[in-house]
């Protein structure tokens, strides 16, 4: 990509960020297709939760065997990081799989 078109990019993620659109699809899929055309090969990110489907696949064979789940407790089980976890019970609760997050720190049911 040239440095012109590249700063076009830029100033239109600006304006967009001006704007307060961030939270905007708008915005997202401008951000992930900019980062995307930086890339070479293959696009890495995607506006979902970035959850890495096998790994998730793993964790939903995981939890069928548990009456509840924690952050903590898929990352002892998979040796993963926090935020990976996090968005994992992310995933799994927008999937209807655990329950809410109730405010107070106590597992997750397994639906």
């Amino acid at each position: 990509m040239n440095k012109d078109l590249l700063q076009q990019e830029i100033d239109q993620l600006l304006k967009l960020y001006d704007k307060g659109d961030l939270t905007s699809s708008g915005f997202t899929s401008k951000l992930i297709s900019f980062i995307n055309n930086q890339l070479d090969g293959d696009p890495v990110y995607s506006d979902t939760l970035g959850v890495d489907d096998e790994l998730y696949s793993e964790v939903k064979e995981y939890i069928g065997t548990l009456k509840a789940v924690s952050t903590s407790a898929i990352q002892r089980r998979f040796k993963i990081g926090y935020a990976k976890a996090s968005r994992l019970i992310d995933k799994l609760e927008e999937d209807e799989l655990i329950s809410p997050y109730n405010g107070l720190s106590e597992p997750r049911k397994v639906l």
